[in-house]
């Protein structure tokens, strides 16, 4: 809770509250903290009631609540939704006063508006004025997307791009797609869809079941044939007269507007809008003609061409006239502009200077920017500006022609291995770029020809360019979290590799990948082909530091796979390992230390003393941060299974100290940071360090590689949560991670079941049984229960019994760890051993004080349990210094619940408890608590 004088608000009030006075809209706090729009509000009620404020801004302007606003606090802006991605407009919108009504009006009352029209009609230019003009009405704001340089299979990754949105491990890119569109009311502009129709339908059904509040507006040369669909045909500019008067035509006005000339003869501007038949495009090219050929010789070309071509064009066919307005315009270019055209139409999305001269020209830049200025000034080029600068494109149908012009002059192939040339130099470049800021865009700029490239047959590359691409891509899409993608692009690397030295790497960095997906199957059988591919050609060294990582996994992450390896296979890979190890090499002793230590000679995961020691100083010789963090977890799991807790935990936080070296793009840091979050919040929890657990817990929200992953971070979010007695926010979180967990499929994972129990604990303090049994249920369903629950289940139980009365010797005499034999649990065997002690003092057990002395050593090692035992050493002891000793341990952690409960047994306390009990919306203890 966070104190502000007279007021107490909760923490998740608190990051509400900042959240306010950073001027965040609803739906964007909801985003920032991973919880509903309506949650959000609900909290801003709260926090208007308590903190007796008029409206946000005042709330906005309220200060003391960490972490404060840093200097003065910012005027509040008004909360004005955006729709991001718009591109930007060089130029006046003239006409279509008409149809920019009826669209705004079909995206007020219908989910899916799709805009049609022949290409060239002006459809993007339109849905981009719509989108600007309706923001307001989208709460949760919008994105555009421009799909021209996007093929089929990679529509999703566009979106998700647009979104701002990243693959994550178990979490398929689409159900991530349709969270971030859950946040409010928001817009989806789809933007050139007829090449990639069928994937952006399908896309489009699923946001539509999936989204209620979105509304999706696509662009396209035909409708998308969704059940619901508003279809907009949108028609050439009118050539009409607006007034009785004789007012230009919108056609008309739009050749004025372009060709700057307001003196220009209405009669041959109104006759050249009638040759090209309204087409907004064709107008355009028209007019940057105008200056250099005057209204006249403009017409005059205009009627020998359209002559010349009458016949091949359908009486009618408006798509007819455009095309020869293009193939007029491409006429009149000199030698080096054609050439530069046609070579220019091998880019699938929008380029910069660099890029033009060395693909379409000779490598000279001055040359290349005098041409792509002739082309923007022929209206053949359009000009766009992003993060990176100026870059150049192609409308959709501008392009298709000089394509067309590309494939029929003889030079395809020698331009489309120059593109690839310069793909495989632009993904190199910005692999080395990686760690700088604004990597992302520069990518995102260049992704869709940087994955036409690697399409190029492979007879068109050079040297290795196809297999480094491949790894290159990989590696960019891996570090941009499109995952799934990434795995694709290291498969490609293996059938491209130039040698078999080459295809090793690149099966080692899938196996990376795979792990950071937490797919161990998939991650062991790259290995395992790696190592067959080493051997044979000879590559004893490698193999033995491939087979050495195979152990390594198999013996430290059994969870990550359905079927683990058993004792005796690992066993093998290790001997394997050892077999080809060359001596005295540095690196293959690191990799055999650590997979002798996870071979598991105490148990599953748990090395010996010696052999954690061992791959310590192994892995600090060779100075890999990667390496130190695998063999400081091997020492932590060693020194947990000797009940040494506090040692664990501070091997586990010494972990934390290298996420400083662990770049996040790198695949093969990707499943290690995990489990340093992971292992660092288990082992500050079997500690009693529950601060420093839900702080490692929070952190995991906001790291690169997991990018917010809501169910990973709840799941550690919830134990130190529910002991703490922040019981709001872990409802909240128990929401978050089982609604992750369903989407996911509902994977076998074990190591997520204490969450689940203590979100039980949560609703069995609060006397909802159905909610208790249901998640009791879910815990046991996925902590791999064979012959005795794990010790987490029994604690969760024995706190309820202990709670609310009875079933107290059914729990206390539940298998003891010994008796439980390998689901021992040093981790939570403490608090199973803490509760059963207080249930013997509370049952009067004729042992209970023998069973006290025998527990003390834990309170060396547990915080919380020593507090526990203090408490149940008062109960049978009656003294009441034990017992404000409790107290005074439950406070240094922050376990308001447990507090509460022990003052009960303070007299002169009692009423602080029972009020902070009823605070917690808990029920008051049984009779048998007193």
């Amino acid at each position: 809770m966070v104190d502000l004088g007279a007021t107490t608000i909760s923490a998740r009030e608190a990051e509400v509250l900042n959240a306010l006075g950073e001027h965040l809209t609803n739906a964007q706090i909801a985003q920032q903290l991973h919880i509903s729009v309506r949650t959000v509000e609900s909290h801003v009620s709260s926090l208007l009631r308590k903190l007796g404020a008029a409206d946000r801004r005042e709330l906005a302007l309220r200060t003391g609540v960490p972490p404060v606003w840093p200097g003065p606090v910012p005027e509040p802006s008004p909360e004005t939704p955006q729709v991001v991605g718009l591109p930007a407009t060089w130029t006046t919108f003239v006409g279509r006063t008409t149809e920019l009504a009826e669209l705004s009006q079909a995206l007020s009352s219908n989910r899916l508006v799709t805009l049609v029209g022949p290409g060239g009609v002006g459809k993007t230019r339109l849905a981009v004025e719509a989108a600007s003009d309706n923001a307001g009405l989208f709460a949760g704001g919008g994105v555009f997307v421009d799909l021209v340089p996007v093929s089929p299979e990679f529509v999703l990754h566009a979106v998700a791009a647009g979104l701002g949105v990243v693959e994550r491990p178990q979490d398929p890119l689409e159900q991530i797609v349709h969270e971030r569109l859950r946040v409010g009311r928001m817009l989806l502009v789809l933007d050139n869809s007829e090449h990639v129709l069928g994937a952006v339908a399908d896309l489009v059904r699923s946001v539509l079941a999936s989204c209620p509040d979105v509304v999706v507006l696509a662009t396209s040369r035909e409708r998308l044939g969704i059940a619901g669909e508003r279809v907009v045909p949108l028609s050439p500019l009118g050539l009409t007269a607006l007034t009785d008067n004789g007012g230009d035509s919108d056609a008309a006005r739009l050749f004025t507007d372009r060709a700057g000339r307001a003196d220009a003869d209405p009669a041959m501007v109104a006759e050249i809008c009638r040759r090209v038949d309204g087409m907004p495009l064709a107008i355009e090219l028209a007019a940057a003609r105008s200056s250099s050929l005057g209204l006249d010789g403009l017409l005059a070309g205009l009627d020998d061409h359209l002559r010349m071509l009458s016949r091949s064009s359908p009486k009618g066919d408006r798509h007819g006239s455009l095309r020869t307005v293009i193939d007029w315009s491409h006429q009149l270019l000199d030698d080096a502009e054609r050439t530069t055209f046609r070579r220019l139409g091998v880019f699938v999305g929008a380029f910069d200077l660099s890029a033009a001269a060395t693909v379409a020209g000779d490598g000279d830049t001055a040359a290349a920017s005098d041409l792509i200025g002739r082309l923007a000034d022929k209206s053949l080029l359009v000009h766009v500006r992003d993060t990176s600068g100026s870059r150049w494109q192609m409308l959709d149908t501008v392009h298709a022609y000089a394509h067309e012009q590309l494939e029929a002059s003889g030079e395809a192939d020698d331009v489309r291995g120059r593109h690839h040339s310069w793909a495989t130099a632009t993904a190199r470049q910005l692999e080395q770029s990686l760690d700088a800021t604004g990597w992302q865009e520069r990518f995102d700029a260049v992704a869709g020809d940087l994955r036409s490239a690697l399409r190029t047959p492979r007879s068109l590359s050079t040297g290795t360019d196809a297999f480094e691409l491949a790894l290159s891509l990989g590696h960019l899409t891996y570090a941009r979290r499109f995952l799934v993608e990434a795995s694709h692009h290291f498969e490609a690397a293996v059938s491209r590799a130039p040698d078999e030295a080459s295809a090793v790497a690149a099966l080692r960095t899938g196996a990376n990948e795979a792990y950071a997906e937490m797919r161990g199957e998939k991650a062991f059988d790259l290995l395992q082909k790696a190592f067959v591919r080493a051997s044979t050609a000879g590559d004893h060294r490698i193999a033995a530091i491939v087979q050495a990582d195979a152990a390594s996994l198999a013996g430290r992450c059994p969870a990550l796979f359905t079927t683990p390896p058993s004792r005796e296979q690992i066993l093998t890979l290790v001997d394997q390992a050892k077999g080809l190890a060359p001596a005295g090499d540095l690196e293959v002793a690191t990799h055999l230390a650590l997979a002798a230590a996870w071979s598991g000679a105490r148990g599953p995961t748990v090395p010996t003393d010696e052999q954690a020691r061992e791959a310590l100083e192994r892995t600090a010789e060779l100075g890999d941060p990667t390496l130190i963090s695998s063999a400081l977890d091997a020492a932590a799991a060693a020194a947990s299974f000797d009940g040494h807790l506090k040692e664990s935990s501070r091997y586990s936080s010494e972990r934390l100290q290298l996420l400083d070296r662990l770049p996040r793009h790198d695949p093969k840091v990707g499943g290690e940071i995990a489990d340093i979050f992971h292992m660092a919040s288990l082992s500050a929890v079997g500690a009693g360090e529950l601060g420093a657990a839900l702080a490692s817990a929070r952190n995991s929200y906001h790291d690169d590689t997991n990018q917010g992953l809501p169910q990973f971070a709840a799941t550690h979010l919830l134990p130190p949560l529910v002991l703490r007695g922040e019981f709001d926010e872990a409802v909240e979180q128990a929401m978050v991670m089982r609604q992750g967990w369903e989407r996911a499929g509902r994977p076998p994972a074990g190591w997520m079941s204490p969450a689940f129990f203590a979100a039980a604990l949560v609703h069995g303090l609060r006397a909802d049984e159905d909610e208790y049994a249901r998640w009791m249920e879910l815990g046991t369903s996925i902590a791999l229960v064979t012959a005795s629950p794990p010790a987490c289940k029994l604690y969760f139980e024995g706190r309820i019994a202990l709670h609310q009365g009875g079933l107290l010797e059914q729990v206390r005499t539940s298998p003891t760890a010994e008796e439980r034999g390998s689901y021992y649990d040093p981790y939570y065997d403490s608090y199973l051993e803490a509760v059963r002690v207080e249930m013997a003092v509370v049952a009067q057990s004729g042992d209970a004080e023998e069973q006290l002395a025998t527990a003390q050593r834990l309170a060396r090692e547990n915080d919380f349990v020593a507090a526990q035992l203090l408490r149940a050493a008062g109960r049978l002891r009656h003294d009441e210094t034990a017992l404000k000793d409790s107290v005074a341990g439950w406070e240094s952690i922050g376990a308001r619940f447990e507090r509460a409960c022990t003052l009960l047994l303070l007299p002169d306390r009692a009423d602080e408890g029972n009020a902070e009990l009823a605070a917690l919306g808990c029920i008051p203890p049984a009779p048998s608590w007193f």
